[in-house]
């Protein structure tokens, strides 16, 4: 093959491996959110440049400001997205890949230079850094640069390779002072050539003297540089071996923050640098001309170096830090590759292989592993803040990573501590006490657990004000929502009793009458009637007409820092917020109060003073919610829409947590609405439901909001709706669509007029398309029947049992053996299976308790659910239909011993009434079903104490 067939080929080569370099680096670019140092780099790029030259003169342990003014210009033109602000790397990124077969191909051959290139391509370390909003890239981009005027102004008698190689590492370290590790290296390689240069070692020290000197008037005019020399220099370090092991690892598979296996990151870490040193050495062994050989010194001298120089000093080291030894590391490979294609083409196979794989391994966690976990919370906080509330953050350090996130938050930011290191309790809660003395309400967070231990601020805010909300994000990160105190709270006794395990001494309240936006401030002392083996949260709601629930809190006590696993026997203390939201609309409410078994266990059944059964959902006091005084943000639809009605109403979107449905299902629908103007008459809303070819299934007409007509809606307001779609029971599998229109009281319908996305050319870009009519589709649901059995099974326990006039009870089996007594001990799990059939249509939902009740009459152990776990409402049973009903009954740890009976019934959970029972046409007390006895023995020893 002539040489001009191998120059195209390899210009074919080089741009394939260009074109890849760019789709690695820029795949998922905007994917995870910026992370500390990435926010720092905006943080600082957003100032006027005469302060950024000023901050990075004067700021401790921030590097020079070259690079932030690159980034301050850039944004000029793209803007400041995650994918713009790190677009700068990237192309930093890609570029290196042609250059470096530049510099590959001058040094050696046009082999070792696709070699290089094919190596700085797929190198995780390269990917990882080059998809970052900070220097590092750059600083490689430079060094290969560097490098490059370097060899020429070395090789050749030209005065314009010398300028060129000082604005460069002008421009270097100017960028990182760490770029000094690279003219340190090429120090130490005109040393090693110091007989071979002539005239051009004095140019060198010339030079040297000249950048010497620039370097000495910086300092000079920058205490802040100084002062970070002190602080990262240091005494050589005795875990040097430590250090250069996390050098080698970060430069084989990049800094990896996920969770990987210590053998196979050392396995993974070992080839690149295997072949690294092999291809120096292989190459150092055979008899070259002098350029060779000064190339590869070069090469030798600029990998080691940096390492030797900056390891021992340099108290926390990381790979980035020597980003000016990349470009030689990668060459060091390339020539492995090339000396392995001269032995055999299978060693060559076997080594790009290997390499893959290595780099597979490393780009596995750099795509999959987020880096950033602020920008999610601050999404939180943006979309539930409202007017007269400020922010408290942890640590001061945290303020670029506020600077970004809560870059469109107007509210007042505030540093709880001030300072990077302890600060005694009082001083944090006089601090606390001044921020919450001026705000109706505070955000506590994002708390990032890696820069201080927040718990000392999170216990003082439990005490001084009242938690409406904690959300924990990955990586242990929270935000918490409190209000503060106020003056005047009432106290009520309502002697409530959970299970003989919890008991409600006392409480106080706010007033009950409170204006939307706001928060419903309830103090609780609880009392341990019991040793808890379990932890339980209680949950707070307030509940409108058909159990609708317009506010919600629910948490473990004193916001999962008194656990109740840790209660005494002294009253405990905890204080909740029940905010209740902007768009509420104006009426009566419920303020309910529920215990659970954490972990979505099932709910503690209440009793009052008298013993009576409250069931689970306690009702505590009306709360009265009027008008908001204060405009506040709502809470964002997840469907966002744009329609608008022809009486000023308009649709901003709606929630619909289950597009896939079952007959007989009650699927909640919350509707957002807003006002262009104020309406001027009365409308009701209408929902239906519809088959594909347009019939008409179940039609619902409910007003928007029952305790506050439309009539009084404000323009500019916005207001839910709660409505609830009832699924047909008797529809089958497939499509229904759900269609909303207005109409007046007179059922005259309201136009509406709205918008859908219009995708064009396949999505390339995007428009909109205009529709009117007087109904709005909202939604298509999918329907998923569930299989209909007809003939019974085998039964181990037949029984000839009714529930009304529509159930019978064929039978049962269970986890006893059949042939010796049933013993259960307390804390085990009884599995009942029970066989159902219909015998004819049931027109009301109904729940199947089972119950476990002791020689004492109490009852230890329950389950209560719809049949099969609410896939089969028996509103949806057919006649002559056959159900497996399967439960999983706890028994209570502290039950006694003694004989038990298991009963069995149904129930209409709305009015608690239970269906007439009757076993072998004889009525059961109490309509509950006695179908069988069991005993329950002692605790086993290895059980005592859980």
């Amino acid at each position: 093959m002539t040489e001009r067939w191998h120059e195209v080929l390899d210009r074919r080569w080089l741009l394939g491996l260009t074109l890849l370099a760019f789709a690695l680096r820029v795949s998922s670019l905007g994917r995870w959110e910026l992370w500390f140092d990435e926010t720092a780099s905006y943080a600082i790029a957003i100032k006027t440049v005469p302060d950024l030259l000023v901050y990075t003169r004067n700021a401790i342990q921030e590097h020079p400001p070259g690079y932030y003014l690159l980034l301050h210009f850039w944004m000029q033109v793209a803007g400041s997205s995650e994918f713009a602000l790190r677009y700068v790397s990237v192309f930093a990124g890609v570029l290196f890949v042609p250059l470096i077969f530049r510099l590959a191909s001058r040094l050696f051959s046009r082999r070792v230079g696709v070699a290089a290139a094919f190596v700085a391509t797929v190198s995780p370390f390269a990917v990882s850094y080059a998809q970052e909003a900070r220097m590092y890239t750059l600083i490689a981009l430079l060094a290969l640069l560097s490098l490059y005027t370097f060899w020429l102004m070395m090789q050749e008698e030209r005065w314009r390779w010398w300028i060129v190689w000082a604005s460069i590492s002008f421009v270097g370290v100017l960028t990182h002072y760490l770029f000094g590790l690279l003219i340190i290296a090429q120090n130490a390689y005109v040393l090693l050539q110091w007989r071979d240069l002539g005239r051009e070692r004095w140019r060198w020290l010339a030079l040297q003297a000249a950048l010497a000197a620039g370097a000495v008037a910086w300092i000079l005019v920058a205490p802040g540089t100084v002062r970070s020399l002190f602080s990262l220099v240091g005494v050589p370090s005795r875990d040097i071996g430590l250090k250069i092991g996390k050098v080698l690892l970060d430069f084989a598979l990049g800094e990896l923050r996920g969770d990987p296996s210590p053998v196979a990151m050392g396995l993974a870490a070992s080839l690149p640098w295997a072949l690294a040193a092999g291809g120096l050495a292989v190459a150092a062994r055979r008899t070259a001309p002098p350029p060779f050989r000064a190339a590869l010194v070069l090469t030798a001298v600029t990998l080691f170096v940096p390492f030797l120089a900056g390891v021992p000093v340099i108290p926390v080291v990381i790979g980035r830090y020597f980003f000016v030894a990349f470009p030689a590391f990668c060459i060091a490979i390339a020539l492995a590759f090339t000396k392995l294609a001269d032995w055999h083409w299978s060693g060559l196979v076997l080594a790009l292989g290997g390499l893959l794989i290595v780099s597979g391994y490393g780009l596995f966690y750099q795509y999959t592993v987020e880096k950033g976990v602020f920008g999610a919370p601050m999404t939180l906080i943006q979309s539930e803040y409202q007017p007269d509330e400020a922010m408290i953050l942890a640590h001061p350090h945290l303020w670029p990573q506020a600077t970004y996130y809560a870059r469109n938050i107007r509210m007042p930011r505030y540093y709880v501590p001030d300072k990077p290191y302890p600060v005694p309790e009082p001083e944090i809660r006089a601090a606390l006490q001044d921020i919450l003395d001026r705000y109706n309400s505070v955000w506590f967070g994002p708390v990032l657990p890696a820069y201080t231990d927040p718990e000392l601020v999170e216990r003082a805010l439990n005490r001084m004000a009242f938690q409406s909300e904690k959300v924990w994000f990955p990586d242990s990160t929270f935000v918490a929502h409190y209000f503060r105190a106020l003056p005047g709270m009432e106290e009520d006794d309502p002697a409530l009793n959970w299970e003989g395990r919890i008991a409600l001494a006392r409480y106080e309240h706010s007033d009950f009458t409170l204006p939307a936006g706001d928060a419903l401030r309830l103090r609780f002392f609880w009392q341990r009637l019991a040793p808890l083996q379990r932890r339980y949260l209680v949950s707070l709601t307030l509940t409108g007409p058909q159990g609708a629930v317009w506010a919600k809190r629910a948490s473990e006590p004193c916001g999962a820092l008194c656990l109740t696993t840790a209660w005494g026997t002294e009253e405990v203390q905890d204080q909740h917020a029940l905010w209740v939201p902007a768009d509420t609309p104006p009426g009566a409410y419920d303020l309910r109060i529920t215990w659970y078994e954490q972990g979505g266990g099932r709910p503690l059944e209440a009793t009052d003073a008298q013993g009576a059964a409250l069931g689970t959902s306690v009702r505590l006091a009306t709360v009265t919610v009027t008008a908001p005084r204060l405009p506040g943000t709502s809470p964002q639809p997840a469907t966002p829409t744009q329609a608008t009605f022809a009486n000023g109403l308009v649709l901003r979107g709606f929630n619909l947590p289950n597009r896939e449905v079952r007959p007989g299902d009650v699927v909640p629908l919350e509707l957002f609405w807003g006002t262009a103007q104020q309406p001027g008459r009365k409308a009701e809303l209408v929902l239906s439901l519809l088959t594909p070819s347009g019939q008409t299934l179940a039609t619902t007409t409910a007003a928007l909001a029952p305790s506050y007509p439309v009539t009084r809606w404000p323009a500019g307001r916005t207001v839910r709706s709660h409505l609830r779609v009832a699924i047909p029971p008797t529809v089958r599998s497939g499509q229904l669509r759900l269609q909303l229109r207005l109409q007046e009281t007179s059922g005259k319908p309201v136009p509406v007029h709205w918008q859908r996305p219009l995708p064009v050319l396949g999505g390339l870009w995007g428009g909109s398309r205009s529709f009117h009519g007087e109904a709005l589709p909202l939604a298509t649901l999918r329907v998923r029947d569930r299989d209909h059995v007809f003939a019974l099974p085998p039964i181990s326990n037949p029984l000839s049992a009714t529930m009304g006039s529509q159930v019978k009870l064929a039978g049962f089996d269970w986890s006893c053996p059949a042939s010796k007594p049933c013993v259960l001990h307390p804390g085990e799990e009884l599995r009942l299976t029970l066989f159902w059939q219909a015998l004819g249509p049931t027109e009301r939902r109904y729940k199947v308790f089972t119950h476990l009740v002791g020689p004492d009459g109490k009852l230890w152990g329950q389950q209560d659910r719809e049949p099969a776990g609410g896939i089969a409402p028996t509103t949806t049973w057919v006649a002559g239909e056959v159900l497996s009903d399967t439960y999983a009954i706890p028994l209570d740890s502290s039950a006694p011993p003694g004989n038990y009976r298991l009963l069995v019934g149904m129930y209409d959970e709305a009015g608690g009434q239970r269906l007439p029972a009757s076993l072998s046409g004889e009525r059961a007390p109490n309509d509950a079903l006695p179908i069988a006895e069991l005993r329950v023995g002692p605790t086993p020893p290895e059980n005592e104490g859980r």
